[in-house]
């Protein structure tokens, strides 16, 4: 998609494998999880539209565009909290920090998500608070640069998938560190 160093862009299609992390259960990890080290990474196929990940590289957040069927228009912007990416031979890893935003599509509002088990991850010693302070901040100036209209993220609410792209698939031998 886009690759430099101001801005990059990885398009996630319908159908894509992935490596989700899940608890035992099979649901999404909490804090709990992570403290115990209780979680693992399941092999899953991505549901639903496709979306961007837009990431300045260096950055503590990503903006993840999400549509409503069809790509006909934006549904929300999400801003997913997390260590900046690090590049692989294989593609991207990061470490989520739990807290996110979503923003409406017309920029107006915006609420945080996942808050009760952000503090949880504080109170069990997982997220420092200097560093939760931080991450709120991150979240705030990802929110502005949003709503300021002339950030680098504006303009990809309107994008869409070429039709013609296939659906990748990850490279033998990607697993082995």
């Amino acid at each position: 998609m886009q690759d430099t160093a101001e801005l990059l862009v990885l398009y996630k299609a319908s159908g894509t494998p992935w490596k989700q992390p899940v608890a035992p259960e099979g649901n999404e990890v909490t804090a709990r999880n992570r403290k115990a080290g209780n979680w693992q990474l399941r092999d899953t196929v991505w549901h639903g539209e496709g979306n961007l990940r837009l990431t300045v590289p260096g950055s503590h957040f990503s903006v993840i565009t999400f549509w409503n069927d069809g790509h006909d228009s934006l549904r929300y912007w999400y801003v997913n909290l997390e260590d900046p990416l690090h590049r692989t031979r294989f593609g991207f890893d990061y470490l989520d920090m739990i807290l996110d935003v979503i923003v409406e599509a017309n920029l107006a509002h915006w609420h945080w998500k996942d808050e009760d088990d952000f503090d949880l991850a504080q109170k069990l010693g997982l997220i420092p608070a200097d560093r939760a302070s931080f991450l709120r901040l991150e979240g705030e100036r990802a929110v502005k640069m949003l709503q300021s209209g002339e950030s680098i993220f504006n303009g990809w609410g309107n994008w869409r998938p070429d039709p013609s792209w296939q659906v990748p698939t990850l490279p033998e031998g990607w697993d082995i560190v």
